[in-house]
C-alpha cells in the first residue's frame, strides 16, 4: 500500500514509529520505479509493505461462509429495528421479522451503527457518508500497489482498469430499515480531474463506469 503525501512526511514518520508500523519512505525516483506514470509534483511517499486490500464482495461472501461454518445463522432480507433490553441487560434484537433472542449483541451495522445505538440511548460517533468510485477502460498492467493521494484512493485491477474513489464525502441521512439511494452525481468529474493530475500519463484514458455507496465514517 502506498500513501503519497506532500508536506507531512515528518509527521507520518513520527506516527509510524510511535505505533510500530513498518514503513519505507521513498523519494520521487524511487516512487517512479513503482509507478512510472506518477506526477512529478509528488515530492515524497510512504510505502507500507505489510498493508493490503481485498475485493469487498468476495470478502463479505467469505465472512458469510465462515459464519455458517461455525454454526452461525444469517437472516437475509431482515432489517434491525432496535435492541431489546430488560433490567438493564440485552435480551435480543428487534427486526422486521420479529425479535431474535440474544444475550450478547455485537453492532456491526456500518452506516446505520449510530442509529442502532440510538435505540437504547447509546451515542456511537459514527456517521454515514456517500462516496463514489470511477473505473477506466482497461490497459496493460502498470503498477500493483494500492495508491492513496490527491484526495483519491484506488488501484489497478487484474483486468487493467484503474479504479479510484474519493473526493468530498457527503454526509447523508439513512434509515434503519431502508436502503439509502445511491445515485451518481457530477462528483465523477472531480474524481476524473484528480486522477488525471495524479497520473498524467493516463489523462486521456476513457471512463468505463462509476458507482456510489454509503460508508461509515467518524465525523472528524
Amino acid at each position: 500500500v502506498l500513501l503519497l503525501v506532500m508536506d507531512m512526511l515528518t509527521i507520518m514518520e513520527s506516527n509510524c514509529r510511535k505505533f510500530g508500523i513498518e514503513a519505507t519512505f521513498l523519494n520521487l525516483p524511487e516512487l517512479k520505479s513503482l509507478i512510472p506514470e506518477i506526477s512529478d509534483d509528488i515530492v515524497g511517499s510512504v510505502f507500507f509493505p505489510n498493508a493490503g486490500h481485498s475485493n469487498p464482495q468476495r470478502a463479505v461472501q467469505a465472512y458469510g461462509w465462515a459464519c455458517q461454518d461455525h454454526g452461525g445463522k444469517i437472516y437475509q432480507g431482515t432489517a434491525v429495528t432496535g435492541i431489546s433490553l430488560s433490567g438493564g441487560k440485552v435480551r435480543g434484537v428487534n427486526t422486521t421479522s420479529g425479535m431474535i433472542p440474544a444475550d450478547i449483541v455485537v453492532c456491526a451495522a456500518g452506516p446505520q451503527t449510530s442509529l442502532v445505538g440510538d435505540t437504547i440511548g447509546l451515542h456511537i460517533p459514527v456517521a454515514p457518508g456517500r462516496v463514489e468510485i470511477i473505473a477506466t477502460m482497461p490497459l496493460e498492467s502498470r503498477f500493483k500497489t494500492y495508491l492513496s493521494a490527491n484526495g483519491l484512493y484506488g488501484r489497478q485491477t487484474l483486468r487493467g482498469n484503474l479504479v479510484f474513489g474519493g473526493g468530498p464525502h457527503e454526509w447523508i441521512d439513512v434509515h434503519l430499515t431502508q436502503t439509502p439511494p445511491k445515485p451518481n452525481t457530477p462528483l465523477i468529474r472531480n474524481l476524473s480531474r484528480r486522477l488525471a493530475e495524479l497520473l498524467p500519463g493516463f489523462q486521456d484514458l476513457r471512463l468505463l463506469r462509476s458507482w456510489s455507496g454509503i460508508v461509515e465514517q467518524t465525523p472528524d
